[in-house]
């Protein structure tokens, strides 16, 4: 069984689900970052290799935007979301908590 990701992770990819779902993209990691209230990109690249490791994500280093959220990712989120359509979701990220703006 795969590790749960940590709880900034849930909120990483989320964000990437929802963005996708949303804009038809991925997102680039200077957006995720912003979205989540990170200043450097390190830190997000920290959280994206733990999603990689558990399995959640698979990335390409070497292209833009090559982020894909594998089958135990989608069934991750599944779980976590409950089922809840994109248009219904709120804001996960402690930045955006309570301000009634979405990602």
């Amino acid at each position: 069984m795969t590790a749960k990701p940590t709880p900034r992770q849930a909120e990483v990819l989320t964000l990437i689900y929802q963005r996708t779902e949303r804009d038809g993209f991925v997102p680039s990691v200077r957006e995720l970052g912003k979205a989540l209230g990170l200043r450097s990109t390190s830190t997000l690249q920290f959280h994206l290799t733990g999603l990689a490791e558990r399995g959640f994500i698979q990335r390409d280093p070497r292209k833009n935007r090559a982020i894909q959220i594998t089958a135990e990712g989608r069934a991750y989120l599944g779980n976590s979301l409950d089922g809840a359509k994109v248009a219904d979701l709120r804001p996960v990220c402690s930045h955006c908590k309570g301000t009634g703006l979405a990602y």
